[in-house]
């Protein structure tokens, strides 16, 4: 009888998991595996979400540091050309042409010099634009010529002005992905909205522009307002140019 017993013992373990079993088994590491999965996808979402959100928030800070420090370190700058004499500051919706003495962006540093620059924006995929930084230690006299043809244009036309092509080439990417971007000016100081800091965003209504679109005199603006839009966010930034430093001057050959 033992032998009969070890015999049927050993037939039923010999025999394995059932079909039914092993379905039941694989259906259960499915789910398990699936429900993995989700909770993977999910975690990755977010951390990409807060990733990009972060890196936003980076650039739109980098275009806030880059924009206050440049104008907050303006230089009044006059030239001579084949022209005549000129300011070497001007300014529409999409594109600012100064000087200062700020070197952050600039593809060359020189330590107390001067930077010509032009901050603009140009069309992207769909939509939305990015904002770009020309700078430059030496008076490119391409920048000159740009600045100069800039001038002679409508006020309409600037809106849509773009650097020539060698300019555009060395120029800094500072961000990417605005809904929406442009420049005003104010020449003469003003009482900002209700509850609006005299210099920043907060408490400027999403759609306050300055009086001007353009600035193509021969002085410095009192305020210069730049607007702009991240998704559904809009951004507004505001800044007062206070400038004692005297004019310099530069002259050209003819």
């Amino acid at each position: 009888m033992s032998t009969t017993v070890r015999g049927e013992r050993g037939a039923a373990a010999s025999r394995g998991f059932t079909l039914v079993e092993v379905i039941l088994a694989l259906t259960v590491m499915s789910l398990v595996i699936m429900v993995l999965y989700q909770a993977f996808a999910m975690a990755t979402r977010v951390w990409s979400r807060q990733r990009d959100q972060g890196d936003q928030m980076a650039r739109e800070q980098r275009l806030n540091t880059l924009l206050r420090d440049d104008f907050a370190h303006l230089s009044p700058y006059t030239f001579n050309s084949d022209k005549g004499r000129g300011f070497f500051f001007a300014g529409g919706p999409a594109a600012v042409f100064y000087v200062t003495t700020n070197g952050f962006g600039a593809r060359e540093h020189r330590r107390g010099g001067l930077y010509f620059a032009c901050a603009y924006l140009a069309a992207a995929d769909g939509d939305t634009r990015e904002f770009y930084l020309y700078k430059s230690p030496i008076p490119n006299l391409q920048l000159l010529d740009a600045l100069e043809e800039f001038r002679q244009l409508s006020p309409e036309t600037r809106a849509a002005y773009q650097l020539p092509a060698k300019l555009k080439e060395e120029s800094l990417l500072i961000v990417s992905g605005l809904r929406q971007g442009a420049f005003s000016y104010d020449g003469e100081k003003f009482i900002p909205p209700v509850d609006a800091a005299e210099e920043g965003d907060e408490g400027l209504p999403a759609d306050y522009v300055l009086n001007e679109d353009s600035w193509n005199e021969p002085s410095l603006p009192e305020y210069v307002l730049f607007s702009y839009r991240v998704g559904e966010q809009a951004r507004q930034l505001l800044i007062h140019l206070t400038l004692p430093m005297p004019v310099r001057k530069w002259g050209r050959k003819p």
